[in-house]
């Protein structure tokens, strides 16, 4: 994929993409408020993947924000936030939701999910996973104790 292409992304559905060293994509919400489920792995063989709780620890904090890096569950970066023009408030800390969930929550039947998109995405592409890695929930803010994270965090200071 050249760094000019386009790809819609129906609600509901997902899409599996390549990306080179360097090259950066922009997510846009074209039908207003939805939750991004977004997930990077390091090909050939998906063994290495965005891992949000290795991000959390490497950040030492819940939200990333503009300028941060992602980390794979071998501790290496994976993705940075090159910019960020949404409000600034991206989840770490939910898991994709699956049919178990909606059954949960009381739904009958099959439902679209984010763990089935990321199984048929993948599919098309020829890869496979075993299990599903907690997704990079962008534009999503979680309520943590009760309350909503705040928008835009103040960087870290470094240690010193």
């Amino acid at each position: 994929m050249s760094a000019h292409n386009d790809v819609t992304i129906p609600a509901g559905h997902g899409r599996a993409f390549t990306l080179d060293n360097g090259m950066i994509a922009t997510t846009t919400l074209t039908d207003g408020p939805q939750v991004v489920d977004a997930w990077a792995f390091c090909l050939p063989d998906l063994a290495e993947f965005l891992s949000c709780e290795h991000t959390r620890s490497c950040l030492e904090k819940l939200t990333p924000q503009s300028g941060d890096t992602l980390y794979s569950n071998r501790r290496r970066p994976i993705l940075t936030l090159v910019a960020d023009t949404s409000p600034g408030i991206h989840d770490l800390l939910l898991s994709a939701c699956d049919d178990e969930r909606y059954a949960l929550l009381g739904v009958k039947g099959p439902h679209r999910n984010c763990a089935a998109n990321l199984s048929e995405a993948l599919g098309l592409a020829g890869y496979r996973v075993a299990s599903t890695p907690a997704p990079f929930n962008m534009f999503e803010n979680v309520s943590v104790h009760g309350r909503r994270l705040p928008r835009n965090p103040a960087p870290r200071r470094p240690q010193r």
